[in-house]
């Protein structure tokens, strides 16, 4: 399947390109910033085909060139920017105009050009203060409360996406990605928040001391099982719904992460004190409620594989053979 990938040069998005090369697709990621060296490496030798396009989301022309060009069948979108405040303070225009309007430049394109399937990569910061008030944020569950810039731009291009979708029949399905961590998580100048797993890790090796201030309690997802479950919508011809959530339907704790960590680094410490900020940030006031994934199971499109064992295993493998670039 030829596949344009918007973004696709980040965290998330390098996963996925190696997910999508290894089922044998081809794709063509659209993005402004370019690959790092170490992921071209890591794309070598793999089944499928990619290319890289640097463009602007905005620039509607080009990405109508190249749809002309590349008659893609599909394309997931992904190109967002991920702020703090200071970002949203002084970029807030600028966000709102890629979250949203990129989003919306890329319907009237699949509109446009008849794709088979759109997918949006939004978010589970959609339901923003809602995911306190209950115990399972559920696909259908109407009630949101964003606060924050980021929240609201991805809440407004979730529900757009669905407008469309309605409206023109368009084959739009939202994929609400959890809270992931893993590989290839790094500075793009497009996000600024780090997960909190990543945090503790980079101070293990380099053998500091993790102030955490708070349990840390999610249902992490691991950056291979984000690539795994979307790669499972683009690949399944029929869906029952049109949104799915991508969590691990487990939940563990930053504590039980930095335990792991102790074990491994005899170096490393940690200690639990919300009184302070900390060196490490956890971007939420509380932890959350986790996010059902029944739709992703239950529908056979994918089945989270990494635990927290399972991911620490692997995430630490990956590390030490890219250290320099992790640190």
């Amino acid at each position: 399947m030829r596949v344009l990938l918007t973004g696709g040069t980040g965290f998330v998005g390098i996963n996925l390109v190696e997910k999508l090369l290894d089922h044998g697709h081809d794709v063509v990621i659209y993005a402004k910033t370019p690959f790092v060296s170490e992921a071209i490496q890591s794309f070598e030798n793999r089944r499928g085909s990619y290319q890289f396009v640097a463009g602007d989301i905005h620039d509607v022309e080009r990405l109508r060139s190249l749809f002309k060009e590349c008659r893609f069948q599909s394309c997931i979108h992904g190109a967002v920017i991920t702020p703090d405040v200071q970002r949203e303070k002084k970029m807030a225009s600028q966000i709102i105009d890629v979250n949203l309007m990129g989003t919306v430049h890329m319907l009237e394109l699949a509109r446009e050009f008849s794709l088979e399937k759109l997918i949006y990569m939004s978010s589970v910061s959609i339901y923003g203060a809602y995911a306190f008030e209950v115990d399972v944020l559920k696909e259908e569950e109407r009630h949101a409360y964003p606060i924050s810039l980021y929240e609201i731009s991805k809440y407004a291009a979730d529900q757009v996406c669905g407008r469309y979708r309605d409206l023109f029949d368009l084959p739009v399905i939202i994929a609400r990605i959890g809270h992931v961590f893993g590989p290839w998580e790094h500075e793009t100048g497009y996000r600024d928040t780090f997960s909190a797993p990543f945090q503790a890790l980079r101070l293990a090796l380099k053998g500091e001391k993790a102030v955490l201030p708070g349990a840390g309690v999610r249902d992490w997802i691991y950056s291979r099982d984000v690539a795994g479950a979307l790669t499972g919508l683009l690949e399944t011809n029929e869906w029952k719904n049109t949104v799915y959530q991508i969590g691990s339907g487990k939940k563990w704790s930053l504590v039980q992460w930095c335990e792991r960590l102790a074990e491994e680094f005899p170096d490393f410490s940690y200690t639990l004190d919300s009184s302070e900020e900390g060196n490490i940030r956890l971007f939420l006031p509380a932890d959350p409620a986790p996010m059902s994934i029944q739709r992703l199971v239950e529908e056979r499109i994918y089945q989270p594989k990494y635990d927290m064992h399972a991911a620490f295993a692997d995430y630490l493998g990956w590390v030490r053979q890219r250290e320099s670039f992790f640190l």
